[in-house]
């Protein structure tokens, strides 16, 4: 049976998956593109132990290699009809078995091995590809696969999540670490993930990056709008007024129509979140919250006393 991949992570067929993916990480760290400039073997050594590392960590796929070694890893591989195949006396998995007859395996006579259909047995197995084409396919099925990732919490602006904007980040991995500049995509949300990859990481592994976006002392998000509650004086909601609001985008002039209401909310539009499918984007929702004077005395208590008679109804009336 062959120990190929093994041998290339410097392990065995009785490693556990903890002693795999250790082997894996310090080889990926010696034999990364990153460390090893204009070395091509280095690179070649890192797809390599990468590709055995995508089967070996895989348990499905690590069964089926220690079962059937290298021809598992072929695209269109059937366990079940290998296995069939291999009943009749057929050698799998590297070995270079005779038949139960003692005649010699399909694999070193070159001729078919009949299942009733017509077929043989390299067409019932690996969809007619020949010995090299099924070769060259395993390569790159198993190059191609992802590598390994391991996640890591961010924590952002809100600015920087709502606007977009690049963080500096330390990635630490395995005693490794690593300052990386991350672009923030404009309208990413509390949560959603940044991936990653492991030739941006130089640690042979991919990095999945969890949003956590820290609040803002202004401005709260519902999908792509912003909220704002903006305090105004009475006189500004009785007669109308220009008062400046500020934005992630820097300030604007907001106009408060005359006889507005207290807790009323105006809309500026385009001022909101970009969407992250780059559609239109969000509006600025403003609140006008009517702020309470500062000097409190006489003459404001029988001001107030005098205002009275305009409230025509309750302003408790809906909540008592």
């Amino acid at each position: 049976m062959s120990d190929e991949l093994y041998s290339i992570l410097e392990s065995t067929r009785g490693a556990t998956d903890k002693d795999i993916q250790k082997s894996y990480r310090k080889l990926a760290r010696k034999y990364h593109p990153d460390i090893n400039k204009n070395n091509p073997a280095a690179e070649r050594k890192f797809k390599e132990i990468t590709a055995a590392y995508n089967v070996l960590s895989d348990e499905k796929k690590r069964k089926l290699y220690d079962e059937f070694g290298p021809e598992s890893l072929q695209a269109g591989f059937d366990a079940e009809k290998a296995r069939q195949y291999r009943s009749f006396g057929g050698g799998m998995g590297g070995s270079r078995s005779t038949g139960r007859t003692g005649g010699p395996s399909p694999f070193e006579g070159g001729f078919s091995f009949d299942f009733g259909d017509g077929g043989d047995i390299f067409s019932q197995i690996f969809g007619a590809q020949s010995t090299r084409s099924r070769t060259r396919g395993a390569r790159s099925a198993r190059e191609t696969h992802a590598a390994p990732a391991v996640e890591q919490e961010l924590r952002v602006s809100f600015r920087d999540a709502v606007m977009g904007g690049k963080v500096d980040i330390a990635v630490a991995v395995d005693g490794g670490s690593k300052n990386l500049k991350i672009s923030i995509p404009a309208g990413s949300e509390d949560g959603s993930k940044i991936r990653l990859g492991a030739a941006k990481t130089g640690f042979g592994i991919d990095l999945i990056l969890q949003l956590k976006v820290e609040p803002h002392p202004l401005f709260r998000r519902k999908g792509d709008h912003l909220l704002l509650d903006l305090p105004v004086r009475l006189s500004e909601l009785v007669k109308g007024a220009k008062v400046t609001v500020p934005t992630l985008d820097g300030s604007v002039v907001l106009q408060i129509p005359a006889q507005s209401k207290a807790n009323v909310t105006l809309r500026l539009k385009g001022r909101g979140v970009p969407s992250h499918t780059g559609g239109t984007i969000g509006d600025l929702m403003v609140k006008l919250i009517l702020a309470a004077p500062d000097k409190i005395g006489g003459e404001l208590q029988s001001l107030a006393e005098q205002l009275d008679q305009f409230y025509t109804r309750d302003p408790r009336a809906d909540i008592v």
